[in-house]
């Protein structure tokens, strides 16, 4: 695959410091496997919650530019950012607007419940799905969407005077994080001055024990110096673009990995983050509109949710504790003005090149090494903490080791047999060149406000090192991972020798981040932007595609109902399924120039009151959306069914009257059911909601 080259106008001078922000819907239609829990994953029926670009521009009185772009996705391959790049580079270039690809950071949330199969490297697209293949169509659109929402950034920012920029800096509640591996975490040789410095003095084992939360993983609260909720960075930064009339954009920097919902699910979700994003757009709503308000993840390598049953009511519950801890931090915390220039400089390393896999800072200090090829570790197939896989059971699982070969320190091949020692498999069906052949870092400012990118899940400790090097302040810098490409995971030096999951996705061997943390260092104190603004042609290679098209012909046959397989995520406050959930069926058929990939993403779903007054939509968790069955042909009608799920946290009156309302684009009219009521205390036949007449609207704010 080639995304062919382009040419960057270069700078000019413009009113003075700008911002922007813009937003849109990057939901794909059902039947697309989920990204990131590979085999453990599931094939997509439908959407809960809708999956979103969110994405800021900034230009100085220089004309430099910097994009920051948010996308409920599980990564970002390197091909999707020079496809976008490129986009971008056609739209504006005309226009006199200079954004080239160093200017650019596209980062993923992390959802595990995005769409996977549009990596640009072939081992992601044969082993982090449910199903194998790479679907052109999906990253086409996904493309087309992300740089969509940065032509809306650009727009919002050039239509408008140069706004406030204001940073505030705090510490985000436990309830959020912990730390998945405390005692990987133990092996760092500076364990304690990490954890005192990020989280001050430790309690004792016992205190530590009891701030464990029932439903919790229950080992390892014992480890030395709290390590499961001591051995996390709890900083949250907000950097706010203000406007006379209210926030026009607010971008949230904090690490935690956005993974509640349990891995079967077969929906697209954005996860907890996005409720809480798009709960914070509609409640900072001002008069010009809503803002746009994104996550972008830290280092989350080792840190996760404090998840316990991994339902919808426990994405909900997480989704509403990260809501008030944004809240806080924007309400309780004096901010400080952010102004000056901004910058932009990346370096792209071409690992296939033997003189760029070593870095030094300076001439005086010794290089850092890459391995010469990337290799996956056995642990990596048996999952983290709480998302073991089968394979875990069959010895796929930490401390797995070998002699120390090729670069890569002790680490075992993740599908070398130790039984059958000349069996080399791992080198086979995920050969070095099937991985990312680039390594992007970006070191980026927008005033006093300082940014690095990594294309990384980096650890904790990881990123302490690195920020310590680079000599930043928490309060002023904020680490992006998962930017720009994706190559895995990266434990300290000290940590790669557990090599459990995290290790042994630390593909480069055990001086990954000391490298990175060089190639950044050099980044900081080069003095040129280092932008190039003719860019030339890149290749990638995905691998082939799927044996049959991903979409919705490939959801397979009907399901007796639409919450068949939901068991696992539609429960009540016990913990069981909950079968009493109201929903609607309704049938569309796609118009001769449309596709299912506008349609799904101009859709709207929403319940009201009889009387027309709007009540829930599906925008941020109200509703689950799915394809009752494949469509035999292309043409044939699709059958849908949307079921109200808000019931199971928030008990409607039993006296109500609702309905469901279905907006389809390219529709006159919309469809609609009869009205009904809702209590979850009768035990009845799950039937569908009949259809009925529309009323007319109301004007309300959707709660």
């Amino acid at each position: 695959m080639e995304v062919e080259g382009f040419d960057v106008p270069r700078p000019a001078q413009g009113p003075g410091l700008i911002a922007g922000a813009g937003r849109q819907d990057i939901t794909p239609p059902p039947g697309f496997p989920t990204g990131g829990h590979s085999i453990a994953g599931n094939l997509s029926r439908g959407y809960w919650s809708r999956l979103y670009a969110r994405a800021f521009f900034f230009q100085d009185a220089e004309g430099h530019s910097l994009v920051l772009a948010s996308c409920d996705l599980v990564a970002i391959p390197g091909g999707l950012h020079a496809r976008v790049a490129q986009l971008v580079a056609n739209r504006w270039g005309d226009k006199g607007v200079s954004i080239p690809p160093d200017s650019i950071v596209l980062s993923a949330t992390h959802t595990h419940h995005g769409p996977g199969n549009f990596w640009t490297a072939l081992a992601y697209n044969e082993h982090a799905s449910f199903y194998p293949g790479f679907s052109t169509e999906l990253f086409e659109f996904l493309a087309q969407r992300i740089a969509a929402a940065i032509a809306l950034a650009v727009e919002d920012a050039r239509a408008h005077p140069p706004p406030e920029l204001i940073l505030r800096s705090g510490s985000a509640p436990r309830a959020l994080q912990l730390n998945r591996s405390p005692r990987t975490f133990l092996l760092n040789w500076n364990r304690h001055a990490i954890a005192t410095q990020l989280n001050g003095s430790p309690p004792s084992a016992q205190a530590c024990a009891a701030l464990r939360s029932a439903g919790e993983v229950d080992q390892d609260w014992d480890a030395e110096d709290c390590a499961r909720l001591w051995a996390v960075d709890r900083t949250m930064n907000l950097l706010e673009i203000r406007r006379a009339d209210g926030p026009a954009g607010v971008l949230v920097f904090f690490a935690v990995h956005a993974t509640v919902l349990v891995p079967r699910a077969p929906l697209y979700s954005p996860d907890f983050v996005g409720r809480a994003t798009g709960l914070l757009e509609r409640k900072w709503a001002r008069g010009s509109g809503q803002p746009v308000v994104a996550f972008f993840n830290g280092a989350e390598g080792d840190i996760v949710p404090r998840r316990i049953r991994r339902d919808l009511r426990d994405v909900v519950r997480m989704g509403d504790e990260l809501t008030r801890a944004i809240e806080a931090l924007r309400e309780g915390t004096p901010g400080a003005e952010v102004a000056g220039a901004v910058t932009a400089r990346r370096a792209v390393v071409h690992t296939s090149q033997a003189k760029d896999r070593e870095c030094s800072a300076s001439a005086s200090s010794p290089p850092e090494r890459l391995a010469p090829e990337p290799l996956v570790g056995a642990a990596a197939l048996g999952g983290s903490e709480w998302d073991r896989t089968i394979f875990y059971g069959l010895g796929f699982r930490e401390g797995v080791r070998d002699r120390a070969l090729d670069g890569q320190g002790g680490k075992r091949g993740a599908l070398d047999l130790q039984v059958l020692r000349a069996i080399k498999l791992s080198k086979q069906l995920a050969p070095p060149d099937s991985f990312p052949e680039t390594l992007p870092v970006s070191y980026a400012t927008v005033g006093s406000f300082t940014l690095v990118a990594f294309p990384t899940e980096m650890s904790t400790a990881q990123w302490f090192e690195i920020r310590e090097r680079l000599q930043l302040r928490r309060e002023t810098s904020a680490l992006i991972g998962l930017a720009n490409e994706y190559i895995g995971y990266t434990a300290t030096p000290d940590e790669y020798a557990a090599q459990d999951y995290m290790a042994a996705q630390t593909i480069w061997g055990p001086r990954e981040g000391p490298f990175m943390g060089c190639v950044a260092e050099r980044l900081r104190s080069s003095a040129s932007s280092g932008s190039e603004y003719k860019i030339p042609a890149v290749i990638f290679r995905p691998g082939p595609g799927p044996e049959e098209e991903f979409g919705p012909s490939f959801v397979g046959e009907r399901r007796q109902a639409p919450d068949e397989e939901l068991e696992m995520v539609c429960t009540n406050a016990r913990g069981s399924p909950e079968r009493q959930l109201p929903f609607f069926e309704w049938e569309e058929l796609l118009a001769a120039d449309a596709t299912d990939f506008e349609v799904t993403r101009s859709r709207k779903v929403s319940v009201m009151r009889a009387d027309g007054t709007a009540v829930d939509d599906d925008r941020i968790g109200g509703m689950i959306t799915l394809l009752r069955e494949a469509p035999r042909e292309d043409r044939d009608p699709r059958h849908w069914a949307a079921i109200w799920v808000t019931p199971l946290w928030q008990a409607p009156p039993r006296d109500a009257q609702f309905v469901f309302k279905v907006d389809v684009p390219g529709e006159k009219k919309p469809i609609c059911s009869a009205p009904f009521s809702v209590d979850l205390s009768v035990e009845r036949m799950p039937r569908a909601i009949p259809p009925g007449n529309c009323p007319s609207s109301k004007l309300a704010q959707v709660r």
